[in-house]
């Protein structure tokens, strides 16, 4: 009667059979479902009208949705449609790393189960478990797709958690900082050539800041362009991370600085942490630099330059350099827009370098450790200058994170860190790949924890449930 009259208030009641009530019993249960759901101001729509009596107790239907079970049936049938879920950025025993398929929208950032971490551990690596990693605009490019064949993470501190059979100098527990891609996890393997303990008693964030700003301005400055005591160098803007790696390293060296600042406020920040005359710090917006270097330099000119100009300045810089003058090009903007240079400087036995530290990691890694080691040493022996201005951010504000970063205004370096309660969009999809693995058939593995329903509410048009609304009644997972 109801299918065929939907607004018809129709209550069924079914009486336990096997214990027969007293007909007055039976009256007074009747007459209270008559009160309660006929004659009362109740929604129809979520009024219940099928009854069930067992020992005096009236029961209702009642589907709750079951996700997890939703999620096993999705997973055995359609990967596609499988959506990712809310969970706990810190997990025991799993590891996670961004998912760069699901990175380009800007409304989310979806993390992944990593399944590299799961083969076995090479004899000269180390797994760290992520404290701490550091994010620029090189990491962002990677995420937006602008750059390819990358994982976006280039540095990062932690604690170590395994050790390969070769490792003699590190162990279980050391806190320890690493220069290795991909450290937008929470755990990472990397080679030994490239983690070192962290200094003293440096937090994990601070630590998180130095490989890559430190190793850039040592390649730069001491392997390629041999700086010694008393030569003069120029840095270019040298407020940024690897501008102030450069001038420590150049101060302990004992070479006569000059640099350039962007603003007024970097200037005086500059004069007073490295004891830098004002004379010597110029503005890097323009090439009023030229004539008084040539003028604080008697005209020698300079025997190292640390470039991350381009353009104009950069043709303005190149022509202060002294006889047999390292110019070292850090911008990588110079190489691909193939830009020119005048050759008259190279007649006195002037170099130009490029340096580009993906590609030394990338192509030459005994190299990059030996450097990354070499630059790790100076900063336990010489410490800091001073304390980095740092902006901590949770992995669940990856976006904010980037928008930061992408502020000229914002002068902080971003550093990413795990939380406890930390909430990230997280893919099902290696789990649903696993649970096709464990249907009939197929050998079990004990690595899923996701409930089997034990039984579905059959759907028909004519019961008034549709196709989509087959709902698990069962919880509890299946025992092995």
């Amino acid at each position: 009667m109801r299918a065929e009259h939907e607004g018809f208030r129709c209550i069924t009641v079914d009486l336990d059979g096997k214990e027969k009530k007293p007909p007055r019993e039976v009256a007074d249960l009747l007459f209270r479902v008559y009160e309660e759901h006929l004659i009362s101001d109740v929604n129809t729509e979520l009024a219940d009208s099928e009854f069930v009596e067992k020992d005096g107790v009236l029961h209702i239907k009642r589907a709750i949705e079951d996700v997890d079970s939703n999620n096993f049936l999705v997973a055995r049938t359609d990967l596609a449609a499988l959506p990712p879920q809310m969970e706990k950025f810190v997990q025991p025993d799993r590891h996670l790393r961004l998912k760069l398929s699901e990175a380009g929208s800007r409304s989310s950032y979806v993390w992944e189960d990593d399944a590299t971490t799961s083969r076995p551990l090479k004899r000269t690596e180390i797994e760290m478990q992520v404290q701490a990693s550091s994010l620029d605009a090189t990491d962002i490019s990677i995420i937006n797709g602008q750059v390819v064949a990358c994982r976006p993470g280039q540095e990062c501190s932690g604690l170590v958690t395994k050790v390969g059979s070769g490792v003699e100098h590190l162990s279980v527990g050391d806190h320890v900082v690493a220069w290795s891609p991909d450290t937008f996890s929470t755990h990472i393997r990397a080679q030994t050539a490239l983690v070192s303990k962290i200094p003293g008693s440096m937090s994990f964030e601070v630590a998180a800041t130095i490989p890559l700003a430190y190793a850039t301005a040592w390649y730069s400055l001491v392997h390629t362009g041999r700086l010694s005591a008393g030569e003069k160098v120029f840095i270019h803007e040298a407020a940024d991370p690897v501008g102030q790696a450069a001038v420590h390293i150049a101060s302990i060296i004992g070479a006569e600085i000059y640099v350039t600042a962007r603003s007024d406020k970097e200037k005086a920040w500059l004069a007073q942490t490295f004891d830098i005359p004002m004379s010597h710090i110029f503005s890097s917006e323009n090439t009023d630099f030229v004539s008084a270097l040539r003028r604080l330099t008697k005209g020698h000119g300079l025997d190292v330059v640390l470039n991350r100009s381009s353009d104009e300045v950069l043709q303005a810089t190149f022509s202060c350099v002294a006889p047999f003058g390292r110019f070292i090009d850090l911008s990588k903007s110079n190489a691909q827009n193939n830009e020119r240079l005048e050759m008259a400087p190279f007649a006195k036995n002037v170099s130009f370098t490029s340096v580009d530290m993906g590609f030394l990691y990338d192509k030459n890694i005994k190299l990059a450790g030996k450097i990354f080691q070499e630059a790790m040493k100076f900063v336990t022996k010489h410490g800091l200058p001073a304390t980095p201005n740092i902006d901590v951010k949770p992995w669940s504000k990856l976006a904010e994170a980037m928008e930061l970063v992408q502020n000229e205004k914002h002068v902080e370096r971003v550093v990413m860190v795990p939380e406890d309660n930390d909430l990230v969009l997280v893919s099902l999809l290696l789990i649903a790949l696993l649970i096709r693995l464990t249907a009939p058939g197929r050998p079990k593995t004990t690595a899923l924890n996701l409930p089997r329903p034990q039984r579905i509410i059959p759907s028909s048009r004519r019961s008034g449930w549709s196709r989509s609304q087959h709902i698990p009644m069962a919880r509890r997972p299946r025992r092995p």
